[in-house]
């Protein structure tokens, strides 16, 4: 086949990824039509507080803005320090006057394309079949989030997962660094096993693409250097007779990637320790082989020792050496921890890197396997058609079961969007940002997407840096108690394990063990001390903390309004403006002068 008709066979992922991407979007506008209020859909819990952060940069705030807290933070944030997604994202958007939304909109098409692209290259150098390519695209991006026993998959067998959808989408993490990473694999390919007479400059391609990785996400820097390091490992041991060339460019490679690494970890020095409270940080030396990559890898070796002794295919081919460096990413990041005796939420590198570089590494032996079988045979191609059409397929259950289990919160944020805009109009004046409401923890986390404000409390209100867990504990005692919340109100929600509220309380990692926290269940006699915790506040509330926060707005659902009881001690309230499905009350302190 010819190069440039096979690159033709490039627009078949692009075309399906993209229309997959758009599922959840398309969903929300054939819901509301001509009357869309102008919110994205949302396939991640996490994202509105990415696109909150992107609506700060686009308003002007600096770059350790918290976006929760509406201000400037003192140290650096997982925000601040992973910043070049977000300038990225936020510089565009601000020249062309669109708003975080629309420009969260446009990221699932541009990553949907530009994933595709980046695996199609490196599959079409590597197996130089414009088929094997195609089908190998869909193969990794649809069944990524099925090999690691989540989405659609898990919840046929046992109705429960933590993630569904094509996690290597999720914006703007890992969502603007995945592409990045398959585009340094490929560029390692040109510089460790390709003929051109330019490897020294793809070795500076190598390394400057992984520089770029390194201020995107941590989970996929570190899965970076894990198959870098593989990579250039396996190439020089296999290959005796080109040790010096092969060390040099690793040293170009390495050169990039510790100026890059220096700053970052400078950076990261300066970070607040209140978010690493959040991070879930675990010691343990407990290896983890049971994990559903981990285990994939390991069979992925197998057979392929199995073929090179059965002489099948050669184990020591340059594509065979390079799929090794990703069966490798895997069993290495899920397990480091038995020497650094650090975990740091591993389920992160198995739904967002791992499971894409197994899927990777298995179809480069797959087709390597396949047309070493017979010369000239169609069994290769026929093989990777019908697998780039069974992958399509699945992806389009998984786009659809993505689409349909998050709609509730997308409604809700498109719901509130036309009252958000409201606020942000009436708060142009102000020189302080606004501080706003919303006993919904959906809205809470939403609202910075759309006006620049201070949060009472949102789930992720600590992830900013500027707010210690006890400190937003303290804040989601305040945020429930203008919610009208008594103590068996609490102690309701965290008998019904009601997520948000378990987290306030408990802590992410005891909430959802899942996420790499330690398995310490949650018993009901913790619940009832808690409860009573918070009744004692309740007790106790005086000027000082009903105006710490000073509230500004309050948004709740037409015609559900919470009991006002609390927030009628502390403040008076103006008759509301209703817009769309909420009404917006304006409140006003009564014992400040």
């Amino acid at each position: 086949m010819k190069p440039r008709f096979a690159w033709t066979l490039a627009l078949v992922p692009v075309i399906v990824m993209t229309m997959l991407a758009l599922v959840p979007q398309m969903r929300l506008w054939q819901t509301t039509g001509e009357n869309w209020a102008g919110s994205y859909a949302a396939s991640n819990y996490d994202e509105a507080a990415y696109s909150g952060y992107v609506n700060g940069l686009m308003n002007g705030e600096p770059r350790r803005y918290d976006p929760y807290m509406g201000r400037e933070t003192k140290e650096e944030s997982i925000f601040s320090i992973q910043f070049i997604p977000a300038y990225a994202i936020a510089l565009p958007a601000r020249v062309l006057g669109i708003s975080a939304s629309t420009a969260f909109i446009g990221l699932h098409i541009f990553f949907a394309i530009f994933s595709s692209l980046a695996i199609f290259w490196l599959l079409m150098i590597t197996t130089r079949s414009g088929i094997a390519a195609a089908g190998g695209t869909l193969v990794i991006l649809c069944f990524g989030t099925a090999i690691t026993y989540e989405g659609f998959l898990r919840q046929i067998v046992d109705e429960f997962h933590i993630i569904e959808f094509f996690p290597f989408l999720r914006r703007y993490q890992p969502g603007f660094g995945f592409p990045l990473f398959f585009v340094m694999c490929a560029a390692a390919w040109k510089t460790l096993y390709s003929d051109s007479l330019r490897k020294t400059a793809w070795a500076v391609v190598t390394g400057v693409t992984f520089a770029a990785i390194v201020f995107s996400y941590f989970y996929l820097w570190t899965a970076a250097l894990v198959w870098l390091a593989a990579a250039f490992a396996i190439a020089f041991s296999a290959n005796s007779e080109r040790r010096r060339e092969i060390f040099r460019n690793a040293a170009i490679t390495a050169g990039f990637a510790v100026s890059a690494l220096l700053p970052y970890f400078y950076l990261l020095d300066q970070r607040s320790r209140n978010s690493d409270e959040v991070q879930l940080l675990v010691h343990t030396r407990e290896p983890d082989l049971a994990a559903p990559t981990v285990v994939a890898a390991f069979i992925a070796f197998a057979v392929a020792a199995i073929l090179h002794f059965a002489k099948r295919i050669d184990a020591r081919s340059p594509q065979a050496l390079f799929a090794y460096a990703f069966l490798a990413v895997p069993v290495v990041v899920l397990n480091q921890q038995v020497i650094t005796n650090r975990s740091l939420q591993p389920i992160h590198y198995e739904i967002f890197i791992a499971n894409y570089c197994v899927l990777a590494g298995i179809c480069i032996l797959l087709w390597f396997t396949f047309s070493g079988l017979k010369e000239r045979t169609l069994l290769p191609k026929i093989a990777f058609a019908v697998l780039g059409v069974a992958a399509s397929v699945w992806g389009s259950f998984e786009a659809d079961h993505g689409a349909k289990r998050n709609f509730g919160m997308v409604a809700v944020r498109e719901a509130v969007y036309p009252a958000l805009e409201n606020i942000r109009e009436r708060s142009k004046a102000r020189t302080e940002p606004p501080v706003v409401h919303s006993a919904n923890p959906i809205i809470a986390s939403f609202i910075p997407t759309v006006v620049p404000a201070r949060v009472v409390w949102a789930p992720h209100l600590v992830a900013g840096g500027s707010v210690s867990e006890a400190e937003a504990k303290e804040q989601f005692y305040r945020a429930i108690y203008f919610s009208g919340f008594d103590a068996k109100d609490l102690e309701h929600v965290l008998k019904i394990r009601w997520f948000e509220k378990v987290a306030a309380i408990f802590g992410g990692g005891r909430a959802l063990p899942e996420l790499g926290g330690v398995n310490d269940p949650i018993n009901d006699d913790e619940i009832v001390a808690e409860s009573q915790k918070y009744g004692e506040f309740v007790d106790s509330v005086t000027a000082a903390v009903a105006y710490e926060p000073l509230l500004n707005y309050f948004i709740t659902p037409d015609g559900e309004e919470p009991d006002w009881s609390n927030v009628e001690r502390w403040y008076s309230r103006d008759a509301g403006t209703l817009v769309g499905l909420f009404r917006v009350y304006e409140l006003t302190p009564l014992y400040l002068e």
